[in-house]
Order: structure tokens, then sequence, then C-alpha cells
């Protein structure tokens, strides 16, 4: 190790913190190579202010130093080494991009978090963000993900506008928290969207930064997670991860690939709502009357449309007098060269269990069937449907049928479809 870095090692050891800091951020600054490394120096130099004033006032926590002290001691290592840090350079920049590779000893990802919150700490006007978010598994976990969370804030609290597309809805409760704080204290800069189909996310975990800043400050995060055990719980950690410095054309790029996702595929939601999206997400397929978004939504607040599906050998049927209806309510049956057509919807599992009662337990049973969208040949969607003990054929319930036509017509079933429905009508 160079002596000036092991000299500031030895400041560190005799609790020396405050100085440490102080040359290592001298140090940094004279090394052009290390020049990625001056905002996350800068975010431990502030960390380190909270906490002298946090020692006046009496409240601070020797824990807090001994953490400070050894991300000082990692970011040491990572200024000397390549091990854990590799350098690559664009054919058309000289600018040099980060990339962090948590080693084999490692759970997290530790480098890496403290290089993304300092980029967000320091972020201009603009942070676009993908991603599943923190799982809080253990203690570590939930210490970076207040880390981020801080670094988020201090963003937020300058102006600058977040926007986040949360990729997976079944979150933890500490991480829907967190969301919903960020949602009721910075309404006008911080939105929300979660993705409205969860089987077709093709979206990474990313982060863009300052597109529309001159081009010095345009930054792109990309990370790639894995899959770990912890406290048996399979949780995804940051694995590799790399940032691209002053790449303006990729920036735009990838701010536009954001937008067209966030208008075409994502529901917005605020703090009064976010309870209504969060958690685990089933499939749903309705081919009577709940094909029509309003009726389903009345039912299930929590219903997201996905699109047109069909099973194949299978029809409708009317085969049993409805709970709440004179006539024949409908529910489908195996039939060879059948085809029924429906609405495949997302909806949040405590909303399909509400739907069982309205269904009527003692008339249908809640099974999985594998349904096919209509719109995209080759995809399956594992969909809950709902099939009817039945009693007998009979005729259909004439103001039932006429909600599955209207139903059939408004969410635009193919043609051919809506006329054998009309055809049942007597």
């Amino acid at each position: 190790m160079r002596l000036k870095l092991q000299q500031i090692r030895e400041l560190i050891g005799s609790s020396k913190l405050d100085e440490a800091i102080r040359q290592l951020k001298e140090y940094i600054s004279s090394e052009e190579k290390y020049q990625g490394f001056f905002n996350t120096i800068l975010l431990l130099q502030s960390e380190y202010r909270r906490f002298q004033i946090d020692e006046i006032e009496g409240v601070a926590d020797e824990k807090t130093f001994a953490r400070l002290s050894q991300r000082v001691l990692k970011l040491i290592n990572q200024v000397n080494t390549t091990d854990e840090i590799v350098y690559i350079t664009d054919k058309n920049s000289s600018e040099k991009s980060l990339v962090f590779k948590k080693t084999e000893d490692e759970l997290y990802n530790e480098d890496f978090y403290l290089h993304l919150n300092s980029t967000i700490s320091n972020a201009r006007s603009e942070i676009l963000i993908t991603g599943e978010g923190f799982e809080y598994a253990d203690t570590q976990g939930e210490r970076i993900a207040a880390d981020y969370c801080q670094a988020l804030e201090m963003a937020l609290k300058r102006g600058v506008n977040v926007i986040r597309i949360q990729t997976k809805v079944d979150i933890s409760e500490q991480w829907k928290v967190r969301l919903r704080y960020f949602l009721e204290e910075y309404p006008e800069n911080f939105k929300l969207y979660f993705i409205n189909d969860q089987d077709t996310v093709d979206i990474s975990s990313i982060c863009v930064f300052d597109t529309n800043e001159p081009e010095e400050y345009n930054v792109i995060e990309y990370m790639v997670s894995f899959q770990q055990i912890i406290n048996n719980r399979n949780v995804s950690l940051a694995g590799l991860a790399f940032f691209i410095n002053k790449q303006h054309d990729l920036n735009e790029r990838l701010r536009t690939r954001f937008y067209d996702i966030v208008n075409g595929r994502t529901i917005e939601v605020d703090a009064n709502t976010i309870d209504a999206y969060v958690g685990k997400r089933l499939y749903y397929f309705g081919y009577g009357a709940n094909m029509d978004l309003e009726t389903i939504r009345n039912r299930c607040p929590s219903a997201e449309r996905i699109g047109i599906g069909y099973k194949d050998n299978f029809q409708l049927v009317f085969n049993r007098k409805g709970s709440y209806r004179p006539g024949g309510v409908s529910s489908i049956e195996p039939q060879y060269n059948g085809k029924v057509f429906g609405i495949i919807y997302s909806i949040l599992e405590k909303d399909l269990l509400a739907l069982d009662e309205v269904e009527d337990p003692e008339a249908y049973t809640r099974e999985e069937l594998k349904i096919s969208a209509y719109s995209k040949p080759g995809q399956v969607y594992l969909c809950n449907v709902y099939l009817s003990f039945r009693v007998k054929d009979i005729e259909p319930d004439p103001d039932y049928l006429n909600l599955i036509i209207q139903a059939a017509q408004k969410e635009n079933l193919p043609q051919w479809y809506v006329n054998r429905l009309i055809k049942m009508k007597k």
C-alpha cells in the first residue's frame, strides 16, 4: 500500500477519523484517475459532520463512528487496488467508467452503494430509477437501505425531480413505508410508478442522472443482481454494477426508453393509493361480466388489465342457476376444439380472496389454468379462474347475458366471438 494511504489508515486506527477523511479527500483530489471517488468522500465527510453534531448534543452512537471508520477504510482499499474496481474506456471518450464487482467474501456490494449514494445526493436536476427496492433481510441490509434513502432525500430536499419505476409489487413493509414517506413529504418532485404486467418486465435496475444538464454531469448506473438466501429468505442483491459518465447520447436514449415505459406500461400511485398496488399479485381470467374493467374494479380495486386472453378446448356454458339471479350464470368447461375468450387481469391476492366470497364458494371454486394472450403469440399466463359446480344446463339469465355481451364489445373481443354470444339470446 502506498505510504500516504498507509498513514491515513493509521489515523483511523488512532480514532482520528476527521483528519483521515480530510487527508483522503486531498489524496483523491490530487489523482485524476481517482476522480470517480470524489463524491463518495464528500458524502462520508458530510456524514461525519452529522456525527460530530450528534456528539455535541450527547446523542451520538459509537456504532455510527465505527461504521464510518469501516467505510473510510473500504474507500482507501478501493482507491489503492483494482481487484474490486475495473476501469473501462469508451472508444469515443477519454473519460473512464467505474465498474463495481462484489467479492466472494462480501454479502453486499457496499462499494457500489457508496458510490451510488454519493451520485444520488449530488444530482443536479433529475434522477430516473428502475428497480425492485430493498429487502431488509438483515441489519446490514437495513443500514444500506437507510443510507440509500438518506441520499435520495438529500436530492429531493434540493428540488431534484426523482421518478421511480417500481418493478416489483410484492415488497417488504419497510420499503413500502419508505416509498409512502417520499410520496407524502415530496409530492411535487417524487413520482412513483408500478409496472402493470409483472411477467413482462424487461428493464434492468438502472439510474439515469441529469440528462438535461451539460454532458459532464450525465451519469448512467446499471446493476445486475443475484439471488442469495439470507435468514431463510431468497433476496436479490447487487452483484455487478457500473457507472458510465459523460455519454450524452446514451443518456438520451435511456431517458426516452424510461418515459416510453412510464407512459405505456405503468400505473402512477400516490401516498393514498400505494396500499392498493403493493403486495403479492396474481393473474385472473374473467370470461363473464367481470370482463368489464369497471365491474371488476368495483369488486377488486387493485385490478389492472393485462389484455385479451383465451382458453383453447374449453367452451362457455350456463350450468347452474345464479345465487343472485333467477336464470343461468356462466362457467367454462372442457370442450374439444372449443375456445373461450375473456380478459386477463393482475389483482392483489387480498382482493382475489375477497372475490372468492362474492363469487359464492358454494357455487364456484377457484382453479389455476393456463391462459393464452391474444395479442402476444406464445405468451401464456397462469390465471385464477372461477369454475362452477355443475348442476344442469340452464338458459342464461337475460340481464346477465346482456352484461357479458356488453363487456365483450367494450373490451374489443373478436367480433365472431361476440356474435356467438349474441346468438345465445332467446
